[in-house]
This record gives C-alpha cells, sequence and structure tokens, in this order.
C-alpha cells in the first residue's frame, strides 16, 4: 500500500452522526423545544470528531458548514408548514 494514502477507517460513523432526524434525538422532556434535540445531535458529532478526527464528518469547519445547512433547511420547513415561503 502506498505511504501517502490515508489509512481505512477503523470504524464506520454511526448513521445517526451524519444526518439528523429529530425524533433520533428526541427526549420525552423537551415539549415543543426541538432545538434541544439538535444540540444532542451537534455535541455528539462533536464528540466523536474530537475522538476519531479521520471520520467521514471531516473537519470541524466542514461540519459548521453542515451543520448550518441542516438549520437552514429546518428554517425552510418550519416556514413552509406556517405558510410563509412563496
Amino acid at each position: 500500500m502506498a505511504m501517502h494514502r490515508k489509512p481505512a477507517a477503523a470504524m464506520p460513523t454511526p448513521p445517526e452522526l451524519l444526518v439528523f432526524r429529530s425524533e433520533d434525538w428526541a427526549a420525552p422532556d423537551d415539549g415543543a423545544e426541538d432545538w434541544r434535540g439538535y444540540r444532542r445531535w451537534q455535541d455528539a458529532r462533536r464528540a466523536y470528531s474530537k475522538a476519531h478526527p479521520d471520520s467521514e464528518l471531516g473537519s470541524v469547519l466542514d461540519q459548521l458548514r453542515f451543520e448550518r445547512q441542516v438549520l437552514d433547511q429546518r428554517r425552510f420547513e418550519r416556514q413552509a408548514q406556517m405558510g410563509l415561503t412563496q
């Protein structure tokens, strides 16, 4: 094997960390505050990334960009449900 290649990841990244699904991260005491599940997901991604720096999650900047896209998509979906989009 060539020395310039990255070694294969020892463990695949858990799928629940790759895509945010609110039902995966909801807790009974969250109530209407669905942002708490998002925050748990975000914290779990960052902890996993810190423990596995060569994971599919990428660099910290990659993670911040992806998390921002998730927030923007969730905001758009909420606005559409309320009839605020055109």
